[in-house]
């Protein structure tokens, strides 16, 4: 358990502005649908989010909500 906490640290230490900010659903949804791993490995920006299909299928649906996110 300390290995997981010092790389969380570390990565928050080395790079800050890895993180975008989502709406409540968009982060929900990411966060149900890929570990933090994938984040960090596969899925590290907007874009390769966009790219998974289920994450891609939601974009889509919210962005049709009368309050949609994107």
């Amino acid at each position: 358990m300390k290995r997981r906490k010092k790389s969380r640290k570390k990565l928050r230490e080395s790079d800050p502005e890895r993180t975008v900010g989502l709406c409540k659903p968009c982060h929900r949804k990411v966060h149900t649908t890929l570990s933090n791993t994938d984040l960090q490995h596969s899925y590290s920006t907007v874009a390769s989010l966009k790219s998974h299909p289920e994450i891609s299928r939601f974009v889509e649906w919210v962005r049709r909500k009368p309050n949609g996110c994107v």
